[in-house]
């Protein structure tokens, strides 16, 4: 069974947009460097370029208090 969610359906246009131009998000203040952010509707999205797409940090609704910095892997 398949649910029809219109702004699931713009979330997810959103991130397979990013995957292919992924510097069309707004690039993010020093301490969140190399992380951009982009909006869709009342949603904020926050991921980083890596080779071959986009690494997802959160997708929040921009009424809720913004998780600390994401924590980068070494």
């Amino acid at each position: 069974m398949e649910v029809y969610d219109p702004v699931y359906s713009e979330i997810r246009k959103r991130l397979q947009l990013l995957a292919i131009y992924p510097l069309m998000g707004k690039a993010l203040p020093s301490r969140l460097s190399g992380w951009r952010a982009t909006i869709v509707r009342m949603f904020r999205i926050i991921y980083r370029p890596i080779e071959g797409g986009i690494e997802v940090a959160y997708v929040r609704h921009c009424k809720r208090k913004s998780p600390s910095a994401p924590q980068t892997r070494k």
